[in-house]
């Protein structure tokens, strides 16, 4: 499947994301969010990227009955530790409400070994996402650790000027995982934008990578449209 999934929702203001509004356009428009999950010094939890703020998880349930699609897909980004327990109920709270989400979960590598585990126990493998960037220290062993753990998807960022190499995605499409790629935030030349967009729909078509996470959905969109 591939998927466009709105980078903290979709939005216009940097206060909008990860609000309400920008998850429920999110899902409306493309049955797909990235979020970021936090929680309140009294251990409410909620969403932000660089501060908590409140949400109303137990909202997103509810929406099912108006969009009726036929599935969902959440991807949620960790941002501090000791939380495991309590996304684990939020996210049983809505497979229970019958609403059909896939999900993944992203970002407790950078935790202590400690609450690591945490996830390990409460959260099946398979939606633990392993984590591959194409930074200046990325390494063959964590391309290693990326394919063979028992992960589902491999979350993993291409800065266009700096692309993963070719065999790279060799070995990472030989793993058989789904991969998710996620594009800079800071995406604002229009040549570098479609030049990023057109190797990234050009990896999704030859089924090589299966979504993209992006700050710019609806000019993902726009462009695939005309790629296809």
């Amino acid at each position: 499947m591939n998927r466009i999934i709105p980078h903290r929702g979709v939005w216009r203001k940097q206060e909008e994301q990860n609000t309400l509004n920008a998850v429920f356009l999110a899902l409306t428009n493309y049955s797909a969010v990235e979020i970021d999950i936090r929680q309140s010094p009294e251990g409410e939890l909620g969403t932000g990227h660089d501060a908590y703020q409140p949400f109303e998880f137990w909202k997103i349930p509810t929406w099912h009955g108006a969009l009726q699609k036929e599935s969902y897909f959440i991807a949620f980004h960790i941002k501090e530790a000791g939380l495991a327990i309590k996304l684990q109920q939020v996210i049983k709270d809505i497979i229970l409400s019958g609403m059909p989400l896939e999900y993944t979960i992203f970002g407790f590598h950078d935790l202590p070994n400690g609450e690591r585990d945490a996830y390990e126990v409460f959260f099946d493998p398979k939606h633990l996402a392993a984590e591959l960037y194409s930074f200046p220290l990325a390494s063959e062993i964590n391309l290693a650790w990326s394919c063979t753990s028992d992960s589902k998807v491999i979350w993993m960022a291409d800065l266009g000027d700096k692309p993963i190499p070719d065999e790279w995605f060799e070995k990472l499409e030989a793993s058989g995982k789904e991969l998710i790629m996620v594009t800079p935030e800071c995406f604002t030349k229009r040549n570098i934008k479609a030049k990023f967009c057109e190797r990234i729909l050009s990896l999704m078509t030859d089924l090589t990578v299966h979504g993209v996470c992006t700050d710019q959905p609806e000019f993902f969109h726009e462009y695939k449209s005309k790629f296809n």
